[in-house]
């Protein structure tokens, strides 16, 4: 059975955002997106899919005045899903 926490990893992208410009303080209207600021001109964030929409994220950074040089994704794929089964099935007998 497949627990809530492997749907979870299977529902996640991390969203990096590069900056046309730098920004010294995230505005207010980000703050919701849990966005971290890794350099002056790179954000990061972790979104699921199947509750928010990428354009829902895109056009807070364009009302927030943020214009973007470029934009990556990544999602975890099969094999980070088979380890992370692994290793859940490994402290499942552990503990028993």
């Amino acid at each position: 059975m497949m627990r809530p926490a492997n749907l979870c990893m299977m529902d996640c992208k991390k969203l990096t955002l590069y900056l046309d410009g730098v920004i010294n303080d995230l505005p207010k209207t980000l703050e919701k997106y849990n966005v971290e600021q890794i350099d002056t001109n790179i954000l990061q964030l972790q979104y699921k899919p199947s509750e928010l929409n990428v354009e829902e994220i895109l056009a807070a950074l364009r009302h927030a005045g943020i214009k973007l040089k470029d934009i990556s994704t990544e999602e975890p794929d099969l094999e980070d899903i088979f380890r992370l089964l692994i290793k859940q099935k490994h402290r499942t007998h552990e503990a028993a």
